[in-house]
């Protein structure tokens, strides 16, 4: 006998999705405000804005979860401690990653943080009529690297290239 016919095929489990997600979330608010309320005695209009806050705030990361196609997305309150969203995808970019969470915290997306490439785009940005130059960037840190052209190599190029028409050529 065969150990594959002593053990039945593993079933394939199918995810099942919440058809509850409104009233689960109702109810989640419900008692977040009942509890929220009588332990500390709070008023009326506190507690109402304090969930609105926390909605608002949440919804923010829900409709970025939906446009990315997170599936099973909900929203919760979680009675004396606050609110979140949860939702699964099983890939995702980092850029998908970083919008989410930039709903939450600050995030500085840039090419390069150097100040002097810095004020070399704002200058270039702001020179004067570019039809007078003739240019090209040689990049050479990273010309053997999967990534060429560099982030700062490619925000340099649309600086310079501004209102120019014809593309600046990256070596």
């Amino acid at each position: 006998m065969d150990q594959s016919d002593f053990y039945p095929e593993k079933p394939i489990l199918e995810v099942t999705q919440t058809k509850r997600k409104k009233s689960q979330l109702i109810v989640s608010m419900v008692l977040f405000f009942a509890l929220f309320f009588v332990f500390f005695q709070a008023n009326f209009l506190f507690v109402t804005q304090l969930i609105f806050v926390l909605f608002i705030h949440e919804l923010g990361h829900l409709l970025v979860m939906k446009y990315y196609r997170y599936e099973n997305v909900r929203m919760l309150f979680i009675p004396m401690m606050g609110a979140f969203v949860s939702g699964k995808k099983d890939n995702y970019s980092q850029k998908e990653s970083l919008k989410i969470r930039s709903e939450k915290h600050i995030i500085i997306l840039d090419s390069n943080f150097s100040l002097g490439i810095y004020y070399l785009k704002k200058m270039l940005i702001n020179r004067p009529d570019p039809s007078h130059f003739q240019c090209l960037i040689k990049e050479t840190h990273h010309e053997k690297k999967k990534d060429f052209p560099s982030g700062t190599a490619l925000d340099l190029q649309q600086a310079l290239q501004g209102r120019q028409s014809t593309t600046i050529p990256i070596e």
